[in-house]
């Protein structure tokens, strides 16, 4: 693994704390609904990929029928996991937050490689990872308790 990805991957995950507390303070001091926050937050970012397509000049590629209804979901997803952030940061605070939401991204992440679902490499789960789970559970009920 490069400089760079350990970089993206460490921001990004950082970032998650600070856009549920962002949006949850866009909610409270202006659109005094979550699911309207999580609408305006999810627009904002879509704009922002948008704009960067163009800057970078990546073609739209035509539609085939090697595209999947399912292909189509990942905004749901997207949109869910926003929201969820918004919800949930005023209520539970960062450190909660995001603990649940590494608990979470685990648990899909070795659900999906065990069974080698949206196109992910077979890994299956083993001993090693069942621990890793554990201690991560822990983990959120330790900060949870805290």
């Amino acid at each position: 693994m490069n400089l760079i990805a350990i970089i993206m991957g460490v921001l990004g995950g950082a970032f998650i704390g600070a856009q549920g507390g962002i949006n949850a303070q866009l909610t409270k001091h202006w659109a005094k609904n979550s699911v309207l926050a999580s609408a305006i937050s999810f627009l904002v970012g879509a704009l922002a990929l948008w704009a960067l397509s163009l800057v970078l000049f990546i073609p739209i590629p035509a539609l085939t029928d090697k595209i999947l209804w399912w292909h189509w979901t990942g905004g749901i997803l997207g949109a869910y996991f926003v929201y969820s952030l918004v919800y949930l940061s005023p209520r539970l605070g960062a450190s909660v937050v995001v603990a649940l939401v590494l608990a979470g991204q685990i648990l899909a992440a070795v659900v999906l490689d065990h069974f080698g679902l949206a196109g992910y490499p077979v890994r299956p789960v083993n001993t090693t990872r069942l621990i890793g789970i554990a201690l991560l559970g822990a983990g959120v009920l330790l900060i949870r308790k805290s």
